[in-house]
C-alpha cells in the first residue's frame, strides 16, 4: 500500500482474504516456509464477554463469514522489498500448488 504524501503509514496489518477451507493449510504452509501469519480478529459477538456479560445472542452472518477468511501477513516498517517478494510468492505457490 503506498499511503497519501501527508501520512505517515505504520504499516501494522495487511490482511488477505482467503477461501475459508484454505486458510488453515495456508498458515500451516506459511509457518513451514518460515513465514509467520495470524488470523486477525475472531467475532466480538461471540466472545465470552459479550455472551455472558452483555447478554449478546445474534448471529452475524457476514462478518462471521469474513472472519472466517481473513489472514494477516506480516507487516512492518524494516520488511525489505525482497522479503516482500518472498512472502507473495511463497502465498502464490501455495494457491498454484506449487508448494
Amino acid at each position: 500500500p503506498v499511503p497519501p504524501s501527508d501520512f505517515y503509514h505504520v504499516y501494522q496489518m495487511y490482511t488477505i482474504r482467503v477461501p475459508a477451507h484454505l486458510r488453515e493449510g495456508l498458515i500451516r504452509y506459511l509457518a513451514d516456509c518460515g513465514i509467520m501469519s495470524r488470523v486477525p480478529f475472531h467475532p466480538v459477538h461471540k466472545t465470552h464477554f459479550y455472551r455472558s456479560e452483555l447478554g449478546y445472542d445474534c448471529v452475524l452472518q457476514e462478518t462471521e463469514k469474513v472472519s472466517e477468511q481473513v489472514l494477516n501477513l506480516p507487516m512492518y516498517p524494516s520488511l525489505t522489498e525482497e522479503e516482500i517478494d518472498y512472502v507473495g510468492g511463497e502465498v502464490t505457490k501455495f494457491f498454484l500448488g506449487k508448494q
